[in-house]
């Protein structure tokens, strides 16, 4: 019981035993007394798969962490260990809110089923943001996880309120963290949503966000903190026959010194009206390379801003061989070897008819 409140870092550890079972309330306040979060901060859990809920601070025994497999799970499964994982993300997100857990662990690469295509969107009703993270071999099955993390192959799907998580602190991956390949997908990403995290091995295409085929539209959320040696757009990555769409939101802090397109890698279509690209760091084009491969590489800016990136070879800002056009927006800021805003070169074309580009 929590008599008054409570001003230590930590005040006990409570161990638990067989006997609990999540939802029992485990920390409870006396009457004249209101438990907060920060109360339940003080407790540390000893019970391996348990943790006191943090979110509304009721105290309550909840589940740390949900386990999702799709190539060995079950979701007649607890889903409360790897080796206990369950198979569907349907059933992974069923047990992750009625269980209060805090994370769902993904152990295997996931391609989104054809009835889970609303499951992502999680603005309103109250519901809390959803991390799915990569495995780094942890709990109770060894061998860390790899390849992509979420793959959308089919229908129109919107992602808010969720975080994908590479642990790239654990884990260095071979797979993006979020695929798009389907000619009639689409993708949204919206308030709340992050991409987040992930570390690609050698010459990795698209360390955050992977098209492949479809389309990828950005009107809110975070492309952060994504990493891939020798890569191809860290942030994202538009193959030929993609396209991507910014309106909203902010690719940024996304690096490595000898990748390529910072922010986003361009090699099929991509049309920038608002939103934020700033703070990367590559060999060449800091915010936005393009690609004349096929014919194709078309980078449309209407607005938004291309800011404070860094190339420590050419273009800052923008650079590559394909085709730019600029009618309004901005691209200030920007350092470079040479370029520090727009860097053009080979066959590359730049037409600059509006919006504010920096003096190199």
């Amino acid at each position: 019981y929590v008599q008054d409140a409570l001003s230590q870092d930590s005040v006990a550890t409570i161990k638990l035993g067989s006997a609990y079972q999540i939802g029992d309330t485990i920390l409870q306040a006396a009457e004249d007394y209101t438990l907060t979060e920060e109360d339940c901060k003080r407790f540390a859990i000893d019970g391996g798969t348990y943790s006191i809920a943090l979110m509304d601070g009721e105290g309550k025994l909840v589940a740390g962490e949900i386990y999702l497999d799709s190539s060995s799970g079950d979701d007649a499964n607890s889903g409360l260990t790897a080796s206990k994982a369950v198979k569907t993300l349907s059933k992974a997100i069923e047990l992750f809110d009625s269980q209060y857990a805090q994370k769902i662990m993904v152990c295997a690469a996931y391609t989104l089923l054809s009835g889970e295509s609303d499951l992502l969107d999680r603005m309103g009703g109250g519901r809390r943001n959803l991390p799915l993270v990569r495995y780094d071999g942890s709990s109770d099955v060894s061998s860390s996880f790899t390849e992509t993390l979420l793959t959308i192959s089919q229908g129109d799907v919107t992602i808010t309120n969720v975080t994908l998580d590479g642990r790239k602190e654990k884990v260095t991956a071979s797979g993006s963290l979020l695929d798009i390949d389907g000619s009639t997908t689409t993708v949204t990403l919206g308030d709340g949503a992050t991409v987040c995290n992930n570390k690609k091995t050698l010459q990795g295409f698209g360390s955050g966000v992977h098209i492949g085929d479809g389309t990828f539209k950005m009107i809110g959320g975070t492309v952060t903190g994504n990493e891939g040696r020798l890569g191809y757009g860290l942030g994202v990555y538009i193959n030929t026959n993609a396209t991507f769409e910014m309106s909203g939101g902010k690719i940024s802090g996304n690096s490595e010194n000898n990748s390529t397109g910072g922010g986003v890698y361009d090699r099929g279509t991509f049309i920038m009206s608002g939103g934020e690209i700033s703070g990367n760091k590559v060999g060449s084009g800091g915010g936005v390379y393009i690609t004349n491969a096929a014919a194709k590489g078309f980078f449309t800016m209407t607005g938004g801003k291309i800011i404070n990136n860094t190339a420590k070879d050419y273009g800052g800002g923008v650079c590559g061989s394909g085709t730019f056009t600029m009618e309004n927006g901005e691209i200030t800021g920007n350092t470079a070897f040479s370029g520090n805003g727009v860097y053009i070169m080979g066959n590359g074309n730049f037409t600059h008819t509006g919006g504010t580009v920096q003096e190199d």
